[in-house]
C-alpha cells in the first residue's frame, strides 16, 4: 500500500475562524507596512506571524499505513495515531467525514476526490461507510 497524504480541514466554523484570523493578521501587517515609507520592524513581525499562521493551515493532513492512520494537525508538534482496526464506523456526508471507534470520534472535511482515496486505502470491508 502506497502512502498518500490526504489533506483535511476542521469543521466549517473552526475553519472560517482560523482563516479569517490568519488573513486578518496578514492584512493588518500590510496596513502597518504601507503607513510608513521606511522598513518598519513591527509590520514585518506582524506579517511574518500572519504568514506562519497561513502556511501552518496547510499542514493538516493524514497518512494511512497498512495498520494505522496518522493525523497531522496545524500545530506541528501535534499528531494522532489511530489503529485502522479500532475504527468501527466511517460516516461520509458530502465533504464531512466522521471516524468513530475506541479512540472516540474524529470529524473533518475532505474533498470528494480525497474521500475516494481514503476509502480505497482503508479497509472498507471492516467499516461501514454511510454515503449520503
Amino acid at each position: 500500500m502506497k502512502k498518500q497524504k490526504i489533506f483535511w480541514q476542521p469543521e466549517l466554523s473552526q475553519m472560517i475562524i482560523f482563516w479569517s484570523v490568519a488573513l486578518g493578521i496578514i492584512f493588518y501587517g500590510l496596513i502597518l507596512a504601507l503607513e510608513n515609507t521606511a522598513p518598519y520592524l513591527t509590520s514585518n513581525l506582524v506579517m511574518g506571524l500572519g504568514i506562519i499562521l497561513f502556511f501552518s493551515g496547510f499542514h493538516r493532513y493524514m497518512i494511512i499505513d497498512a495498520n494505522k492512520l496518522t493525523i497531522y494537525y496545524a500545530r506541528i508538534w501535534k499528531r494522532k495515531e489511530i489503529a485502522v482496526s479500532s475504527i468501527s464506523n466511517c460516516q461520509i456526508n458530502q465533504r464531512k467525514v466522521v471516524f468513530k471507534g475506541d479512540f472516540g470520534s474524529f470529524e473533518c472535511q475532505i474533498s470528494v476526490k480525497n474521500q475516494q482515496k481514503l476509502l480505497k486505502q482503508l479497509n472498507t470491508e471492516v467499516m461501514t461507510a454511510d454515503v449520503n
